[in-house]
Parts: structure tokens; C-alpha cells; sequence
């Protein structure tokens, strides 16, 4: 703000709870991308695996199923990631709302579950 504005005026206490509640939320968006990430390249034993899919997964897939299957866009990970992100709850498929906490329990829920996934396949293939 002093470097833009040549003054702190605006920098208050709401603006540093504000500032750190973004932080916090991309740390934890890290994390949870991270877990997503790691899992896909667990099952698919390589770095490689991982970028394909997921590049796959937000170029292709989740375009076609938002603009195919307008219900399905809350359980859609970018729509998730920003309302999370972004701390602003959104609507999503028409009249379903969708809030912050909501966003980010979803989230985590997802990134635990492909962790499984991943932890299971592992187990079985390179363990037993």
C-alpha cells in the first residue's frame, strides 16, 4: 500500500485479518493440490502421469461436464477452488449455494479420498 499509494492509511486491522485469511487459504489450497497431485503420480507411478491427468482433468474434462451437466458444477474442483480461495461464497448449479467452509471441507475431502485411492493401490502393487 505505501509502495502503490504512498501511505499505510488503509492497512487497518480487517485488512491484516483479511490478508492472512488469504493466506491461509492458498496454503491450504497448496496442500490440498499437492495431495492431489502426489496421489495421481502414486498410481500412475511417475510425475508425467500426474501432469496429464490433471491437465486433462481442467482443459477437457471439467470444461465438458460444467457446460453438459449444469447440476454436476458443485462437485467440480475449480468452481470449489475459487469460492475457497477467494473466500466469497458462490452460487453454484442454479440455486445450489456454496460457502467458504463448505468449499474447503469439499475440498479436503476430495484430496483424502484420491489419497486413499492411491495409498491402496500402492499397498497392493508394490507391498504384496
Amino acid at each position: 500500500s505505501a509502495l502503490l499509494h504512498g501511505t499505510t492509511a488503509g492497512a487497518d486491522a480487517a485488512w491484516w485479518w483479511s490478508s492472512a485469511g488469504v493466506l491461509l487459504r492458498a496454503l491450504a489450497m497448496v496442500a490440498i493440490s499437492s495431495t492431489i497431485g502426489f496421489s495421481i503420480a502414486s498410481v500412475g507411478r511417475n510425475t508425467a502421469a500426474a501432469l496429464a491427468a490433471l491437465l486433462a482433468y481442467v482443459v477437457v474434462i471439467e470444461r465438458v461436464v460444467a457446460g453438459l451437466v449444469t447440476g454436476w458444477q458443485r462437485w467440480l474442483l475449480i468452481g470449489n477452488t475459487a469460492i475457497f480461495v477467494s473466500g466469497t461464497p458462490a452460487t453454484l448449479s442454479g440455486s445450489h449455494n456454496r460457502s467458504v467452509a463448505a468449499a474447503g471441507l469439499y475440498l479436503a475431502a476430495f484430496a483424502i479420498g484420491m489419497y486413499a485411492v492411491a495409498a491402496a493401490v500402492f499397498q497392493r502393487r508394490d507391498v504384496a
